[in-house]
């Protein structure tokens, strides 16, 4: 204990611990800022998802991987969409039929994308080249920016359908969309079955803001580290020097080299804990007080 005290006496301490505290500070500062970008990021795109198709089966393999929250699933149909005042003009759509409880048999409630198909066009829904006839009651007024169309049909009908495919159409959530390609990965590697993956990122300009600022504290953060180190080695290079004196006197007291060294050790390692300490409080403070 009195080896520290005469440590933090020295006028030379005190600078070398102002100069790792505020290269220490910096370091959190700009840590917590990236920090933030990436947590506020997952946040805005939390609605973005990835769809795909894949076999019935997997959808227990699918709820158990890690980072996806959030699995919706239906069978993929096709709408025919034709308009009335043109003489040629069919085009097929993706429609993903799902269950609901609340429809009765033959009847649908449709999604504010499904209405386009059904409202502005006439539209003929098949399924394996089946044609289905469904009572569409109403759309669901509220934009979700879904960007795929969908009808809710009853349990009934759904598993009368479900005999009929083996592969349902998945639509699933993650927990934090800029870890996607691990997400990817993962299904791609314990999903064979998945074909026609797409990425549908919702909110994309408060991505590429994000990203933007990730890349640019992330580079930020790699520049202080590498001061820190430079500056860390320096400092330790003076500490040495300065505590030559110390050293010889120890030396003369008979103390063992070794104990000597763990001394110089105790001191450096003390000094580096208490620069980071204070750099927590103040960036610690900083954060609450924002």
């Amino acid at each position: 204990m009195l080896i520290l005290k005469s440590f933090y006496r020295q006028k030379s301490t005190k600078i070398y611990l102002a100069i790792i505290t505020l290269i220490f500070t910096a370091i959190l500062a700009v840590f917590s800022i990236r920090v933030y970008n990436i947590n506020t990021a997952n946040y805005n795109l939390r609605k973005s998802y990835l769809i795909f198709d894949a076999k019935k089966e997997d959808r227990e393999k699918i709820e158990q991987i890690k980072d996806i929250n959030n699995i919706i699933f239906g069978i993929k149909s096709t709408a025919y969409a034709t308009h009335e005042e043109w003489e040629v003009f069919e085009e097929p759509n993706d429609l993903i039929l799902m269950s609901n409880n609340n429809v009765t048999p033959n009847h649908a409630i449709g999604n504010f994308e499904a209405s386009f198909l059904f409202e502005m066009y006439t539209s003929e829904v098949y399924l394996n080249e089946e044609h289905l006839e469904f009572t569409i009651d109403y759309y669901l007024e509220e934009k979700k920016e879904e960007g795929y169309s969908f009808l809710y049909i009853s349990l009934n009908d759904f598993n009368n359908l479900n005999n009929k495919v083996s592969d349902y159409t998945y639509i699933v959530n993650l927990d934090k969309w800029l870890d996607k390609k691990k997400v990817i990965s993962k299904l791609e590697k314990e999903i064979p079955s998945l074909t026609n993956l797409e990425e549908h990122e919702y909110n994309v300009r408060t991505l590429d803001y994000s990203l933007m600022n990730i890349i640019l504290f992330t580079v930020l953060l790699v520049i202080l580290s590498i001061i820190f180190i430079v500056v860390l080695i320096v400092n330790i290079k003076n500490i040495l020097i300065d505590e030559h004196k110390k050293t010889r006197l120890y030396e003369c007291l008979g103390f063992h080299k070794s104990t000597i060294k763990k001394y110089h050790s105790l001191e450096i390692s003390s000094l580096i804990l208490l620069s980071l300490i204070i750099s927590s409080i103040i960036v610690g403070l900083a954060i609450l007080l924002l």
